[in-house]
């Protein structure tokens, strides 16, 4: 039997003294939630969601959607750490921002992951070689790719290795090659033994406290741009969204729900 969405009333989640509600405005749509629904990860009950922004102390925010019952950002209230709504970092920029740093790993393609690990990278000063499709050439090359080539191209190897040939790290945001944004390692069966494999699940970042302060000035320049977004009317749509990201619709932009 497949899952099923449905918009039910529920209670306002109860808040302590390190927490904040927020009436959630809009909230935007990541692959872990369409993954974590379709698997029935948390059960039935569950409330997903992200990303989102609304009215409080904090206008915009991150948390696991689902990992507590009834608490999730697809809903009209949210509760959230103080301290992770401080940060203003999104699901997708903290998983690049984790990628990059910590672990040291950079196929950019489509994905919310790519474009800000492909912006941080740039920002740094990392000579960035990117694959995508032909339509998105010129997205991710104003994004600061040096280099971008067809990923469906059978040469599009000895392309990067003709202008990068002393290529030192790849981040695979899709089909996960080395360093993965999937958790557990997922798909790494073929790799070679020699070969350190690393995962950035972005939850990571919940275990102990993490502004980023340097990355909130390049958002507020506007050096580091987020994704174009296609934004749907009320919670009712979200099946839809679902359905565009398992049929493979999504490419370089987010959708973000109107709640």
């Amino acid at each position: 039997m497949s899952n099923t969405t449905a918009a039910l009333e529920i209670p306002v989640p109860p808040i302590d003294a390190q927490q904040l509600l927020v009436k959630v405005s809009h909230v935007a749509q990541n692959p872990t939630g369409v993954q974590s629904f379709d698997k029935n990860v948390f059960g039935d009950g569950s409330v997903f969601g992200c990303d989102f922004v609304g009215e409080g102390d904090r206008i915009a925010g991150l948390i696991w959607g689902g990992e507590i019952k009834g608490v999730g950002a697809y809903s009209k209230h949210v509760v959230a750490d103080q301290r992770i709504t401080a940060s203003t970092i999104p699901l997708a920029s903290a998983t690049a921002w984790l990628a990059l740093f910590p672990k040291k790993c950079l196929n950019i393609d489509r994905t919310s992951v790519g474009l800000f690990t492909l912006q941080i990278a740039a920002l740094y000063n990392f000579k960035v070689v990117s694959t995508c499709s032909p339509r998105n050439f010129e997205f991710l090359g104003k994004s600061g790719a040096t280099h971008v080539f067809d990923h469906s191209d059978p040469g599009v190897i000895t392309n990067i290795t003709y202008v990068a040939p002393d290529l030192e790290y790849i981040f695979d945001t899709r089909r996960v090659v080395l360093c993965t944004v999937r958790p557990g390692k997922a798909n790494m069966q073929n790799v070679t033994k020699r070969t350190n494999v690393t995962d950035v699940p972005v939850w990571t970042a919940f275990f102990k406290e993490h502004r980023y302060g340097d990355f909130v000035w390049p958002l507020e320049s506007g050096t580091i741009k987020p994704n174009p977004v296609v934004v749907k009317r009320g919670l009712g749509v979200i099946e839809e969204g679902f359905q565009d990201y398992r049929d493979g619709k999504i490419s370089a932009y987010k959708i973000i729900y109107e709640v």
